[in-house]
């Protein structure tokens, strides 16, 4: 009993040749397809975070020139003001007839 322990452990355990290149080709094809599923994933990861920084770059221009456009238009209205101040301080002081129409 104890002799045939052994040679059932080693039958169990035997393959031919052409089962373990089998085996083996299996498992490489197996590996291969995940190596390239994966691939594909980091191609698509990459481009979408080149994607992304485009974007930020995009965004921060569009809002430095929104800011510089607001800094602007203040200006603009500051000197607008100034102007009908400057207007309205000068109309009493002209002497202008003004007749109905």
């Amino acid at each position: 009993l104890l002799r045939d322990a052994p040679d059932r452990a080693n039958r169990a355990f035997k393959f031919t040749i052409a089962e373990s290149c089998d085996r083996i080709k299996e498992e490489f094809q197996f590996l291969q397809a995940q190596y390239h599923s994966t691939a594909g994933g980091t191609l698509e990861y990459d481009k979408l975070a080149n994607e992304k920084t485009e974007m930020q770059r995009h965004y921060v221009m569009y809002y430095e020139m929104s800011y510089g456009l607001n800094i602007e238009m203040h200006k603009q209205v500051s000197a607008g003001e100034a102007c009908w101040v400057g207007c309205f301080s000068l109309l009493p002081k002209c002497n202008i007839r003004v007749f109905p129409l």
